[in-house]
């Protein structure tokens, strides 16, 4: 099996986890913004989720810097960089000791854009992994058909 491809078969499922992990944000800020949870349930869920998707997407980066895909990394870079700063402050976005009600209402609808511009470009480098998945894939079944 061509390495390319299983670069980019890793790639699209860790794309497609991000996209998954922001949605799940989005919709527990809304069950919130419905009084569906409380905030220290949506607290709880969302620190656990942002971890992950922090860890998964400098992963990723990484990743791409080391297969040497500069449009990708390019990609990654600003958003994988203001991930790192927030890990290293240890500045998770909806953390227990954050919630005094009204700082935490005046704080929501800034932290909803933000998942609506992860989702956006979680999304846009997932149709980029997965788009070069089916070019690799492609490829790769082309050389063997001629070759044989």
């Amino acid at each position: 099996m061509d390495w390319a491809l299983v670069s980019w078969i890793f790639q699209a499922l860790l794309g497609l986890l991000l996209v998954f992990a922001v949605a799940y944000s989005i919709l527990e800020i809304l069950d919130f913004q419905k009084d569906h949870i409380n905030a220290i349930e949506l607290s709880d869920h969302l620190a656990a989720v942002y971890k992950y998707e922090y860890y998964g997407h400098l992963l990723q980066t990484v990743f791409f810097f080391g297969t040497l895909t500069w449009i990708g990394a390019i990609l990654h870079f600003p958003l994988a960089a203001y991930q790192l700063q927030k890990l290293i402050k240890q500045d998770h976005a909806f953390m227990r000791n954050y919630f005094g009600s009204g700082i935490f209402e005046k704080s929501l609808p800034t932290q909803q854009k933000k998942a609506y511009a992860k989702f956006a470009a979680y999304f846009v480098i997932f149709i980029y992994s997965l788009y070069n998945l089916i070019i690799t894939l492609v490829n790769s079944l082309g050389r063997r058909k001629y070759s044989a």
